[in-house]
């Protein structure tokens, strides 16, 4: 399985990467503290070899927008990601 397009939302200094690309070889250009690492952080929490380093914390989601969020009552997803199924998966799931 491949990752191809993922978006991150409220995560860090990230509020809305809007949908980006992946492919065998992405860059991620900006400025210095412009959410680089952030993104980065967000889609390892898609899959971790660390268990610990999945799970999101409430010290992640963008300080400026706590308090509205904290009150809100909903649950916000940090990371949306598209994946793309290589031929033998799809016929193994077909099986």
């Amino acid at each position: 399985m491949k990752l191809t397009r993922a978006r991150v939302t409220n995560y860090k200094s990230v509020l809305d990467s809007e949908w980006f690309t992946l492919a065998d070889l992405t860059c991620l250009v900006g400025k210095n503290e412009s959410g680089k690492t952030a993104i980065l952080e967000a889609l390892e929490k898609l899959s971790s070899v660390r268990p610990e380093r999945q799970a999101l914390k409430d010290t992640e989601y963008p300080r400026m927008n706590w308090s509205e969020y904290k009150d809100s009552g909903t649950i916000d997803t940090a990371v949306t990601a598209e994946w793309e199924l290589d031929d033998d998966e799809v016929s193994h799931l077909q099986e």
